[in-house]
């Protein structure tokens, strides 16, 4: 449908939208689902990862003001660009995560892609970011594996012992979620 009609979105959108349901996302439910729903990708799934993103590209270039963007395609687009975890799809994956809090106003369910922009930032080595990031994500959500990601990032940016500190947070008796660490430890 695509090749009978290049300029038209829509054949983009519902043919990402198909290899993303049965080469990706395997769905337990979808007896059709044609992924091995392991955590890595395999050779197949890498290639239908590629042929997803690829489609979600020309549906953004043919409606670049279309909702389903933010949406339906950023997140996931930035989830596959972070599987396939080359630098240039890194860079992707920021890109989008970016492109999703650029068009919307991020609020407490987006704890997620702010979280996930962090981790992409510490993956391309950007540890100044990372940590700003996870600073961000943890002002919206205050998770375990966010002050996990930020102790992390730290230790990385060898702050060990600002790390070591939010670490000890989660020690025998701590609270599951304690209070944010003061801004002068961290």
């Amino acid at each position: 449908a695509a090749a009978a009609r290049p300029t038209a979105a829509e054949p983009h959108f519902r043919a990402a939208a198909a290899l993303h349901a049965f080469y990706i996302e395997c769905n337990d439910a979808e007896g059709a689902a044609l992924c091995h729903g392991g955590p890595m990708l395999n050779s197949v799934e890498r290639h239908q990862a590629e042929r997803v993103i690829a489609h979600w590209d020309a549906f953004e270039k043919l409606a670049p003001r279309d909702p389903r963007l933010v949406d339906e395609i950023l997140f996931e687009r930035a989830i596959l660009h972070t599987k396939l975890a080359t630098p240039e799809h890194l860079t992707a994956a920021r890109t989008d995560y970016l492109s999703i809090i650029a068009r919307r106003h991020i609020g407490s369910r987006d704890g997620n892609v702010m979280g996930n922009l962090a981790e992409t930032e510490m993956m391309l080595g950007d540890l100044d970011e990372a940590i700003i990031h996870y600073r961000r994500t943890l002002e919206i959500e205050q998770n375990v594996s966010h002050y996990f990601g930020l102790a992390v990032a730290l230790d990385r940016d060898e702050q060990g012992q600002i790390s070591r500190a939010i670490l000890r947070t989660f020690g025998a008796g701590a609270e599951l979620f304690p209070v944010r660490p003061d801004e002068n430890d961290v």
